[in-house]
């Protein structure tokens, strides 16, 4: 009689809790996710402010190909990113800025991309125009890498593979310093994790929808790195080709979409530079300005194979007056004069094609890589030390992950297109770390999978050994 008697207050109990609305669970497991992706993300943006207060402010002196010295805290690329964004704030347009400032040439410049500058342009036109400046404003965009390696390991793996992938976008020493130096590779590794995420997302529900949403991602990211239109080729096509349940003329159907989507938002910056300059330029001039500084006498040499001489670029116009002309027509210039010299050195020029991989994959001189990227890229040597030193753990590491992937029948086309994507940039151009960007994704997602499936292991064998001591 009790039993019967408490068996009804119980099955009341449970009528009566049915018909009252269930509370939010706290310890909702999706919103737990979210609160450690938060966590890591503000992790990864205290890590890159501390960087670039401890260590980015100090000045130094560079000298211009005339002579000239040049004192700033940012250089190269970052220096170009920096002023470009003052002077298109300030309605100058979007010129070389040295010239400018040295000489008052108002040369025109598609030095890059747009989407890196146009970002820092807002925080110009605000009133944020400091070298510290545009380094702080960058900070939280690098450190949203956290976020979005966050998304893509959750899909490829789960939420655990999530995140530790954002660990690695947080922490990683190949990707935090890169606002420290105002380079477009802050967007650039974000960008290019969202091309794989949406590629996912399209495997997934093969609609119009997700068709047109990588196509929004693939066209951002290729006005962040012009060489990330290679991502189409090898990882975005071969992606849908492999579709399943879907005909031939579908998957035709969904590439193009894809292409027109990205087409309509880089081809607003291709007719710029198309109504500014004497002769065609696309996305940008950085490709031949690479190919002459990878191909000559300095980068086919013994002790700088594969890797480049910027002085090679002033020395093949030297004299021409092409510096401060128009810029198209300079780097036409530049362009025979690499292809010349390749044509020149045949065997050496296929030798350097192998060293570049060797250097950017860390099996050909990686120590004097870091040593190159201290002295001439500017890095802390702690830093470039710490870069190396933990590529090889997690390129293993990448190359285990997607063998897991692999037997799980998860693909990899979108993560390996990053990678191949990268490979194949350096192989045309030039061997700098900072060329690895595109492939970062690839590498943080993979090793996550490989350290998540280890810890289970691990853990499975912890539980047997415990169980038989128990039962012992």
């Amino acid at each position: 009689m009790v039993t019967f008697e408490g068996l009804i207050v119980t099955d009341t109990l449970i009528a009566r809790e049915a018909a009252t609305p269930a509370p939010t669970d706290r310890r909702d497991p999706n919103r737990q996710w979210w609160r450690l992706i938060g966590l890591i993300t503000l992790l990864g943006l205290a890590v890159r402010v501390w960087y670039i207060l401890q260590f980015r402010q100090d000045p130094f002196v560079n000298q211009l190909p005339s002579g000239q010295l040049y004192e700033t805290t940012v250089w190269g690329d970052g220096l170009v990113f920096h002023q470009q964004a003052n002077m298109l704030a300030d309605g100058e347009g979007l010129i070389s800025p040295l010239p400018f400032e040295l000489q008052g040439i108002r040369q025109e410049s598609a030095d890059h991309p747009p989407v890196y500058t146009i970002f820092l342009t807002f925080f110009s036109m605000l009133g944020v125009r400091s070298e510290l400046g545009h380094m702080l404003v960058s900070a939280p965009l690098g450190a949203m890498t956290a976020v979005v390696f966050g998304l893509l390991g959750r899909r490829v793996g789960g939420p655990t593979v999530g995140l530790i992938a954002a660990l690695f976008g947080a922490l990683d020493p190949n990707i935090w310093p890169y606002p420290g130096f105002v380079l477009s590779e802050t967007v650039t590794i974000p960008l290019a994790g969202l091309v794989a995420l949406f590629s996912y997302r399209l495997w997934d529900n093969p609609s119009k929808r997700e068709a047109a949403g990588l196509g929004v991602m693939l066209g951002l990211a290729i006005l962040a790195r012009a060489e990330l239109a290679i991502v189409a080729v090898v990882g975005v096509v071969p992606l849908v080709m492999l579709l399943r349940h879907i005909d031939f003329r579908r998957k035709v159907a969904l590439l193009t979409l894809t292409a027109l989507v990205s087409g309509a938002i880089v081809a607003p910056w291709v007719g710029y530079n198309l109504s500014r300059f004497d002769e065609p330029v696309y996305l940008s001039i950085g490709l031949d300005y690479s190919l002459v500084q990878g191909n000559c006498d300095e980068s086919y040499s013994d002790d700088l194979l594969g890797y480049y001489w910027l002085k090679c670029q002033s020395q093949a116009l030297e004299g021409t007056g092409l510096d401060v002309a128009d810029q198209a027509v300079g780097s036409l210039r530049l362009r025979e004069v690499a292809f010349n010299y390749i044509a020149d050195h045949p065997k050496r020029a296929t030798q350097a094609v192998f060293a570049r991989v060797g250097r950017i994959t860390g099996v050909f001189h990686p120590m004097q890589q870091a040593r190159l990227n201290a002295l001439i890229a500017g890095r802390e040597n702690w830093v470039a030390n710490a870069a190396v030193l933990t590529y090889y753990p997690m390129a293993l590491l990448s190359l285990l992950g997607a063998s897991i992937l692999r037997r799980r029948g998860v693909p990899i086309v979108p993560l390996v297109g990053l990678v191949v994507t990268s490979i194949i940039a350096v192989a045309m151009t030039l061997a700098v770390l900072r060329y690895r960007a595109s492939a970062q994704p690839a590498l943080a997602v993979l090793a996550a999978v490989a350290l998540e499936r280890l810890w289970r292991i691990v853990d499975q064998a912890r539980a047997e050994a415990s169980a038989a001591r128990a039962g012992g």
